[in-house]
């Protein structure tokens, strides 16, 4: 089995838990989700490490507008984009980033639901992208089965490296993790 095939199996295993009472986490649960992620990745001999990304999803309207260079405020209101950007305000206790989970060949944003603004920008779980971001800072730009446009580029922001959800283990979340993975691969 390839090491995407597994990760895919990861993500959806985390998008059914995430549907459920049991799921220990809030939906801006970037450091918690890709420490779980990259730990029960680790447990199944997958490689994988956190990075803090800059980041900017568009709907298609949305990306095309602003590929032409026309101006946010001259958009229609169905053109629709967001983002996270660095030094940006953030409420008290919250780290102003973004972490993903990068593999050699594939990137895993576990929290991605947190996104979700339907029907305009729609993301009902955890988002599997092939390609490594560029070490040199530059965008990866790439298009979901939505046709809506996802870019990142490395924010060199390791801020959260401090934050609480990254120095706790959660043990009982990444053998839960593990458990449904493994499940799915049955």
């Amino acid at each position: 089995m390839s090491e995407l095939t597994l990760v895919s199996h990861l993500a959806e295993a985390w998008r059914q838990w995430e549907g459920e009472s049991t799921f220990p986490f809030s939906p801006d649960c970037c450091i918690n989700g890709t420490r779980v992620a990259t730990r029960a990745l680790a447990e199944m001999n997958v490689r994988s490490r956190p990075v803090s990304v800059q980041f900017t999803l568009f709907n298609h309207v949305a990306y095309d507008l602003w590929k032409q260079g026309v101006g946010i405020s001259d958009w229609p209101p169905h053109a629709w984009s967001l983002g996270v950007r660095r030094g940006e305000p953030v409420k008290e206790g919250k780290w102003g980033g973004h972490l993903l989970c990068e593999g050699s060949t594939w990137l895993l944003d576990i929290s991605a639901r947190q996104f979700d603004r339907s029907p305009r920008i729609v993301v009902d779980g955890p988002q599997v992208f092939c390609g490594p971001l560029p070490a040199d800072g530059n965008l990866l730009t790439l298009m979901d089965g939505r046709q809506q446009v996802w870019m990142w580029s490395r924010s060199g922001d390791n801020a959260w490296r401090s934050a609480p959800g990254w120095h706790r283990m959660h043990d009982a979340e990444v053998r839960e993790l593990v458990r449904r993975t493994l499940r799915r691969l049955r």
